[in-house]
C-alpha cells in the first residue's frame, strides 16, 4: 500500500516507508534506504521528514564517532564509514566533514580529492568554518578541482566574515598580492585575535612601506607581538632590527636574544646570523 502511494507521489507514504526500513518492520533493516525515503518525503514538503532525517543523521554520526574513537577493541572503521554515509545524506555537518577528511587522507577509502572536496562543500553549507577554509585551500592549490584564486577568495571571505583569524589572514595575503589596501583591514582583524602570521605580515607591510607609509616603530611592535607567541620569523626579524638599529635602539644583546629564540626553532637565517655575530670580534 505505502509503496503504491509513494509511486503516486504521496509524501507521507515515503515517510512511513522510511520508518519500516529504519526499524526493520516487515522488511530487512536498511538505513540507507530509510534515509532515501526521508529525503523524498522532505523534498515533497512533508515536515516530519526533516525532523526524522536530522534525528537519524545525528544518531548514526554519534555511533560512527564511537566506532572511530572508542576503545581499541570497539573500533570498526568500515562500519563507521557506512554510518557516516547515511548521516551525510541527511546533510549532517560533522559526518560530511569526517568523510571529507577520510577521502583527503585516504583513511578507510582510497584517497580522492574530488570526493573530499564534495563532502567539504556539503559541510561548508552549514557554515562550518574549518570546512569553508578547506574548500578555499583546495581551490587555491588545485586539489580535486582546477585551481581558482577567485573561488578560494570567495570561501576564505565566508570564513573571514564569520570571524576566523586564519581566513582573515588568507584574505589579506590574496589582497596584498593584488595591491589592495583592504589587506591591512583584514590583518588588523586577525592580529586582534593574536594570529602570529598576520602579525608578521602586518609588520612586513610597515617595515617595507607596502600599501601604506613605512613605519619601523609599528613594524617592530607587530613583530614583538608575534615573537611573544613563539613565531620564529618574527624573532629573526626583530633580531635584525636590533642588530642594525632599525626602528629600535641598536642592541646587540637583544639581537642575540631574538636570534637564539629563532635558532632554537631551527630557523636557518637566525643560525647564520648568530654564526656571523660570534665570528666577528667586534660583535660577538
Amino acid at each position: 500500500y505505502y509503496s503504491l502511494a509513494a509511486d503516486r507521489g504521496a509524501a507521507s507514504a515515503y515517510y512511513f516507508l522510511s520508518l519500516f526500513y529504519q526499524h526493520g518492520w516487515f522488511v530487512q533493516k536498511d538505513l540507507n534506504q530509510s534515509m532515501d525515503y526521508l529525503l523524498q518525503a522532505d523534498s515533497l514538503g512533508y515536515m516530519p521528514a526533516k525532523r526524522s532525517m536530522q534525528q537519524l543523521s545525528e544518531e548514526q554520526y554519534e555511533i560512527a564517532q564511537k566506532l572511530l574513537c572508542g576503545p581499541e577493541g570497539d573500533q570498526n572503521l568500515d562500519k563507521a564509514l557506512k554510518l557516516l554515509f547515511v548521516a551525510s545524506k541527511g546533510k549532517h555537518v560533522g559526518a560530511c566533514k569526517q568523510l571529507a577528511k577520510c577521502y583527503f587522507d585516504g583513511v578507510g577509502v582510497e584517497e580522492n580529492f574530488e570526493q573530499a572536496l564534495y563532502y567539504y562543500h556539503m559541510a561548508s553549507r552549514g557554515n562550518d568554518i574549518a570546512s569553508l577554509k578547506m574548500v578555499a585551500k583546495m581551490y587555491k592549490r588545485g586539489l580535486g578541482v582546477p585551481a581558482s584564486l577567485e573561488k578560494a577568495r570567495e570561501y576564505f571571505l565566508y570564513a573571514a566574515e564569520l570571524g576566523d583569524a586564519e581566513a582573515q589572514y588568507e584574505m589579506a595575503v590574496i589582497l596584498e598580492d593584488l595591491g589592495n589596501c583592504q589587506a591591512i583591514e583584514y590583518l588588523q582583524l586577525s592580529t586582534a585575535q593574536n594570529f602570529p602570521p598576520a602579525q608578521v605580515l602586518l609588520g612586513d607591510i610597515y617595515h617595507e612601506g607596502l600599501l601604506t607609509e613605512k613605519n619601523l616603530n609599528k613594524a617592530s611592535n607587530y613583530y614583538k607581538r608575534a615573537a611573544r607567541h613563539g613565531n620564529n620569523t618574527a624573532q629573526y626579524k626583530l633580531g635584525q632590527m636590533y642588530l642594525y638599529g632599525e626602528g629600535v635602539a641598536e642592541n646587540i644583546d637583544l639581537a642575540v636574544y631574538y636570534f637564539e629564540k629563532a635558532a632554537a626553532d631551527q630557523d636557518s637565517r637566525a643560525i647564520s646570523s648568530l654564526g656571523e655575530i660570534y665570528a666577528d670580534p667586534h660583535l660577538g
